[in-house]
């Protein structure tokens, strides 16, 4: 295991990730970060080491303060890590940017799945079709109850995505 001194980093401290940013940018920035960490090993530190907090930047942004898109994404990641395979979580989190899956909507995204972490890592990689009718669904249920307006709480499901069924687990 190897320490890493996160002030001598130009990774994902202030200097990557501007408070100006818009949630969206931030993603991809701190994205952008870690997947630099899994390819260029001379920084000193892997994305399985224990002592970097990129992932929890990740869950964080990507959860939008829901505890159960919290939840989902920190038992994904610590799957992962368990088996040595970050660059997956990544990849997942690339295809909830992509869609847009964040709060809520990744809670029921993670609900579709039936709470399955190899079901959803293929359900968002392949940008599924039935998974997107279910969040919309249950969208359309949360804009009513709670006075938002219709169409809101959406998934962006996109026919150029970087994602490939190639690419999935």
């Amino acid at each position: 295991m190897s320490t890493f001194d996160c002030s001598q980093c130009p990774g994902c401290g202030p200097q990557t990730v501007a408070p100006t940013q818009s949630p969206t940018e931030r993603l991809a920035t701190l994205l952008q970060t870690a997947e630099s960490q899994l390819t260029t090993p001379s920084i000193g530190i892997t994305a399985e080491s224990d002592d970097h907090d990129w992932i929890e930047l990740i869950c964080q942004e990507l959860s939008q303060p829901v505890y159960s898109s919290y939840t989902a994404l920190a038992r994904l990641a610590m799957e992962l890590q368990t088996q040595r395979q970050l660059s997956k979580f990544l990849q997942v989190a690339r295809g909830c940017l992509e869609l847009n899956l964040r709060g809520h909507l990744l809670a029921w995204a993670w609900d579709y799945a039936q709470q399955d972490s190899e079901r959803f890592m293929q359900l968002v990689l392949s940008q599924d079709t039935g998974m997107v009718e279910y969040i919309h669904g249950q969208a359309e249920w949360f804009e009513l109850v709670n006075g938002l307006s219709v169409g809101r709480c959406r998934v962006h499901a996109n026919p150029n995505s970087t994602l490939t069924k190639s690419d999935t687990p």
